[in-house]
């Protein structure tokens, strides 16, 4: 019998000011057997101030998956993406960022289609199916 891996946990970031959300999401991972560490941000200011010292004092703690709501309050979605922009670190190619909001119109679809780091955009709620998608686990 082959031993399974022993891989360090992923590192998530999840940007969202519902709790419930967070909380779910959480739970999903957890349901999917998931090993990763969970890092949540209730609005868009706080993550970039969270990714900014990450990017001066340990660029290795840098999150893989970035999960970012679009409507937060003092800073949205777009405007924290625009924020990633800059910190022009390698993590815009090493983390795969994802929308994942309640946003039925699709000009914010469109909109998301503008940044081409972007590996997804998801609608809420959030399923298992898609958890286990995104991770790419069977």
């Amino acid at each position: 019998m082959t031993p399974t891996p022993n891989y360090p946990p992923s590192k998530i970031l999840v940007i969202d000011d519902a709790i419930i959300d967070n909380w779910i999401f959480k739970l999903l991972l957890k349901r999917a057997e998931k090993d990763s560490n969970i890092t949540t941000c209730l609005n868009g200011k706080t993550a970039i101030d969270k990714l900014r010292k990450l990017k001066s004092e340990d660029k290795t703690a840098m999150p893989e998956y970035i999960f970012v709501d679009i409507t937060m309050p003092t800073m949205n979605g777009w405007e924290f993406l625009n924020e990633y922009i800059k910190l022009n670190v390698d993590c815009l190619e090493q983390s795969k960022v994802y929308i994942l909001t309640s946003s039925l119109f699709k000009s914010d679809y469109d909109k998301s289609l503008s940044y081409p780091f972007l590996k997804g955009y998801i609608r809420k709620p959030l399923s298992l199916n898609k958890v286990n998608e995104v991770f790419g686990i069977a």
